[in-house]
Formats: C-alpha cells, sequence, structure tokens
C-alpha cells in the first residue's frame, strides 16, 4: 500500500472544495418566488425578528405621524410596489413615522416586512 501524503496546499484546496458545499446545505432556504433552493444568511424568522426591533427602534427615534390622508397614500403605492413583489407575504404594514427636521421623505423597508414612511 502506498502511503498518501497531505500537504497543506491540498488540505486548503479541499478545504475550499468543500466549504460552499456545507455552507449551502445549512442556509438553503426555498425562495417562495421559483420553488428553488437558495443559500440565505438568515432564515424567514430571524429575518422577521431584526424587523420587529427596527419597528421599535424606528418609532422610537422618529414617533408615529398620525394623517390619515397621508397614512392612506403611503399605503396605496405600498401596495402597488407589493404587487409586483416575488413574495406577497411579507410587506405587511406602511406605518408612517414623524421627524420634524427637514422637508422631504423617505422610506425604509424593513424584514419585518414593514415599511416606514419618515416624513420630515
Amino acid at each position: 500500500m502506498i502511503p498518501i501524503q497531505v500537504n497543506r496546499l491540498q488540505s486548503l484546496l479541499l478545504l475550499f472544495i468543500l466549504a460552499p458545499f456545507i455552507v449551502g446545505i445549512s442556509g438553503c432556504e426555498t425562495n417562495p418566488a421559483t420553488g428553488e433552493n437558495e443559500f440565505l444568511l438568515l432564515s424567514t424568522e430571524e429575518q422577521r425578528q431584526l424587523g420587529a426591533e427596527a419597528d421599535a427602534q424606528i418609532v422610537a427615534e422618529f414617533g408615529e405621524y398620525n394623517d390619515d390622508a397621508i397614512q392612506s397614500w403611503v399605503e396605496r403605492i405600498g401596495k402597488e410596489v407589493q404587487a409586483q413583489s416575488n413574495d406577497l407575504n411579507y410587506r405587511q404594514g406602511f406605518p408612517v413615522a414623524s421627524r420634524r427636521c427637514r422637508r422631504r421623505a423617505t422610506t425604509h423597508a424593513l424584514p419585518t416586512h414593514s415599511e416606514f414612511s419618515i416624513r420630515r
């Protein structure tokens, strides 16, 4: 029997060949739009948890903006965007937060599946 010597370079090569396979198996989740397994760094549940934390932070930092006309407008646009999305389960709400320092608005899409429009 001939002894097989594995040098450091061969070990690294083997690691680089196997690592993507191992990582790919551990982080795969089915994409609802395509039905195919894809590699994700965070599971859907982890995304929702992070988004829930961000929701609370945005409300704490910016406050809520209570204007029915603005809220209706944001929801209408949000639903139009949602209709074009591959995953209709994500965007569940379109709250409007308030921060009065500049005259512009911006939108933040969060993995909780809500989008905040910040009225400034």
